[in-house]
């Protein structure tokens, strides 16, 4: 199957009507990648396992979902054209496309996180629809690219007045219109007949969590591993996701991790002694996905 295919072909500047036609629904999540990402071919990007592994890369590679969106503003602007003598005029450019996407009660820690990718002008975005599209654009119809931003803001934190709740804004905007209205191409992940995914729901950030140590021993401690600002317990995590370091930088060999089911963990390791750095590794080396730790904790022995 092409790009843009739903149960109907399309002929190449032709006019005639399709049978089908695309129900994108609005943009309801915008996820930020480095500009230069793509996807091979479309089979690589209809693939779940790509996007994990994308979404847990390294921080300079990594792919930055946003919440979804509440509100969403479009303001596009007219196409700039030269005026001439005799009432002709010349094409110049298309108007640029600019975004304000409105998100609701996130918490501070979340919205602290999105304001670090302010005045970036390395970024691109993929386009999440309510309706389970995946917009980007493809200049051969292989190969499919994200949208390129000339610039992204997340805004001031806004304050309830009482009626309404807490709300963080993005304003964003499109670097080359043409890249979507010429080039633009779609994936529908939950239409697929074996491995269908949800774009809405399977697509999401990786988490900031918080380890603190609640007791040691020279051969194991308990550590509490929670939300950062929702203070969930996280469970779930397994001995190689751990990282056990002497204040030297030394690597611990860490033999056991129990998980207790309660955001706690009973890590065991050969006797040491002295100041020691507990954590978890960094995305992409742990094991479970989706977490990483927002800090690290001391301990002597």
């Amino acid at each position: 199957m092409a790009y843009n295919e739903l149960t109907c072909g399309t002929n190449a500047g032709n006019t005639g009507l399709q049978e089908c036609a695309e129900n994108f629904g609005y943009f309801a999540k915008f996820v930020i990648v480095p500009r230069g990402t793509s996807f091979a071919t479309q089979a690589l990007a209809l693939d779940l396992d790509n996007w994990v592994t994308a979404l847990n890369a390294v921080r300079s590679e990594r792919y930055y979902p946003t919440p979804e969106v509440v509100t969403l503003e479009a303001d596009q602007e007219a196409t700039v054209y030269e005026e001439l003598i005799a009432g002709k005029r010349e094409f110049i450019r298309e108007g640029k496309d600019r975004l304000r996407a409105v998100f609701e009660s996130i918490s501070m820690h979340n919205h602290k996180e999105l304001q670090k990718h302010n005045s970036r002008k390395d970024l691109s975005i993929f386009i999440l629809t309510s309706n389970g599209f995946v917009l980007g654009y493809s200049l051969d119809g292989v190969k499919m690219l994200p949208l390129d931003l000339d610039e992204i803001h997340f805004e001031k934190r806004t304050i309830s007045d009482g009626d309404t709740k807490d709300r963080s804004a993005m304003s964003l905007v499109l670097k080359d219109s043409d890249q979507w209205n010429k080039t633009g191409v779609w994936i529908k992940p939950d239409a697929l007949t074996t491995d269908a995914w949800d774009a809405m729901t399977d697509i999401y950030g990786v988490k900031d969590v918080s380890v603190t140590i609640a007791s040691t021993t020279g051969t194991g401690l308990v550590a509490t591993v929670k939300g950062t600002s929702d203070s969930q317990p996280t469970i779930g995590l397994v001995l190689a996701d751990f990282s056990l370091k002497t204040s030297a930088g030394v690597v611990v060999t860490i033999t056991g991790a129990t998980d207790n089911g309660d955001g706690t963990y009973t890590i065991t390791y050969g006797a040491i002694t002295g100041a020691h750095v507990f954590t978890l590794k960094n995305q992409p080396s742990m094991t479970t996905k989706f977490f990483e730790a927002y800090n690290t904790a001391s301990f002597t022995i």
